[in-house]
């Protein structure tokens, strides 16, 4: 996903940025104050942190200098120790996920010393933007972290009617369970993750809320009545909470404290 732009009569390979305007909508308390933002986010795969492949005419991941957010995406399904434990505690296999290829914490390792290089920092400075771990397909591994509560972090505005508030404190309990889990079964992600960065928060996410079955000819396939995604949007609203001044109405109480609606979304 790259657009080849000239540059002092070079041509160079730019990573593409998906532009998203967000406004107040209709019944919102700002929807008249004329209000808009504009997100630009860039998916880099892994294959974008192999060597060689930043160039002078290839300058595929320089653009994460400038971000004022990083969204890393872990499969837990691709860690060897984490499949063979869901194995053996669900008594069933994981074939139905791609065979097991786990380059993530190489890939994560080189992005994070890129982004290092490409920002200047020093070996004694720390990203000072949010690093969000997002834990992929939550529905097929949540057994193997019972405790965590995965209830919409979200609560009712007093008086408000259909208005809530993004609770960050829910967030932030379920990432305390996801940092621990990652510490039984990839500690690597977490010193990677927390040596680099002064904010990270880990969030587990399911896009379809229901593990793949095997079909025709062995192939992986969801049930469309059955997609029921979980958590999908809540790393975007938390990297928005944490970048854009007084865009979001934000929960900051304990989770079990729902007696009244904070003043302002100041962290």
């Amino acid at each position: 996903l790259f657009n080849e732009v000239l540059i002092s009569d070079q041509a160079v390979n730019l990573a593409k940025p998906f532009i998203f305007q967000i406004e107040p909508g209709n019944g919102h308390p700002r929807e008249n104050n004329n209000e808009h933002r504009l997100i630009s986010l860039y998916d880099n795969s892994g294959e974008s942190f192999k060597t060689g492949k930043d160039t002078s005419e290839n300058q595929v991941t320089i653009h994460l200098r400038e971000a004022d957010a990083l969204f890393y995406l872990f499969d837990p399904t691709q860690n060897i120790r984490i499949r063979k434990e869901s194995e053996r505690v669900q008594q069933q296999s994981m074939n139905s996920y791609k065979n097991i290829d786990d380059r993530q914490e190489t890939i994560l390792s080189e992005a994070l010393s890129r982004i290092w290089r490409h920002r200047g920092l020093s070996a004694s400075n720390k990203y000072d933007c949010p690093l969000i771990v997002i834990l992929t397909k939550w529905d097929s591994w949540c057994h193997l972290v019972p405790d965590v509560s995965m209830a919409d972090p979200f609560i009712s505005q007093p008086g408000k009617g259909e208005q809530h508030l993004l609770s960050i404190p829910a967030i932030k309990q379920a990432s305390k369970e996801m940092k621990k889990f990652l510490e039984n079964y990839a500690p690597n992600i977490v010193n990677a993750c927390e040596n680099f960065a002064k904010d990270v928060i880990y969030i587990p996410v399911s896009s379809f809320g229901s593990r793949p079955t095997l079909g025709p000819e062995n192939k992986a396939m969801i049930k469309p009545s059955e997609i029921r995604p979980i958590w999908a949007s809540v790393p975007m609203l938390y990297a928005l909470a944490k970048t854009v001044k007084d865009i979001l109405p934000l929960w900051l109480k304990s989770p079990d404290d729902a007696t009244r609606a904070p003043k302002n979304n100041r962290q």
